[in-house]
């Protein structure tokens, strides 16, 4: 189910029972009132908040998981898979390409441009994605694990990824240039706040903020601790 909720409601204001299986992923779209969602029932489907009685669009041609889904400026739409494959869609729901390249689960998609997109996946590589041509522009490496979500900021001069090999790694112009290792066994979400830090969610039930800015610094302590927990966790994956 999809449920809608308003600000200082508890109870949604409409439950939504199009989906035939688990959602995992929900977006707004770039139109407003618009949002999309994708589902293990290996559909992705594009709404608008006006006529919650059927999906504006139901994109079915997948065969497997559809993990991500977003749609771009111009138009068209974006989904991965768990069958590897990238398909963008045009704005009236049909195939324009199908984009092979991952060699495992496709789990998130950052838009960069009107034209171009980054998806990441579980097998470790970022890939950076030309949507008129249908080609691949570049496979970028650097985790050493499940990647399950990117975001890109400034037309993809900036990057942020994270996932299973506990990091989270924030790239710049495609070259990876620092790597944050968390105490935790897999980091499965980011998000940019307005003043620039970066939110992580991971699987230690935890969420932590981090910050270019020394005046947000958590005090001495707390660093000190998250140093030797992050030491503690590396320690023990040694072992095993």
């Amino acid at each position: 189910t999809i449920r809608i909720y308003v600000p200082d409601q508890v109870e949604p204001i409409n439950i939504i029972k199009s989906h035939q299986d688990t959602v995992c992923k929900l977006t707004t779209g770039t139109k407003d009132g618009t949002f999309l969602s994708s589902s293990w029932d290996m559909s992705a489907k594009l709404w608008s908040l006006s006529d919650l009685s059927k999906p504006q669009l139901n994109l079915l041609g997948h065969t497997a998981a559809v993990w991500c889904v977003t749609d771009l400026s111009n138009g068209p739409i974006i989904t991965g898979s768990a069958d590897k494959l990238v398909i963008i869609w045009t704005n009236d729901g049909s195939i324009q390409h199908k984009l092979t390249g991952h060699t495992d689960c496709v789990r998130d998609i950052s838009p960069i441009s009107g034209n171009e997109f980054l998806t990441c996946a579980n097998d470790a590589t970022v890939r950076h994605w030309n949507v008129s041509l249908g080609t691949c522009l570049g496979t970028y490496c650097g985790h050493e694990n499940y990647i399950y979500s990117i975001l890109a900021l400034e037309n993809g001069t900036s990057i942020f990824t994270c996932g299973e090999d506990r990091t989270l790694r924030i790239w710049h112009n495609t070259e990876l240039s620092q790597t944050i290792t968390l105490p935790t066994q897999s980091v499965w979400c980011l998000a940019l706040l307005p003043n620039g830090d970066i939110v992580t969610g991971s699987s230690d039930g935890v969420v932590r903020i981090f910050t270019c800015n020394s005046e947000r610094y958590a005090d001495p302590e707390t660093l000190q601790e998250f140093e030797q927990q992050v030491a503690s966790v590396k320690l023990n994956a040694q072992q095993e």
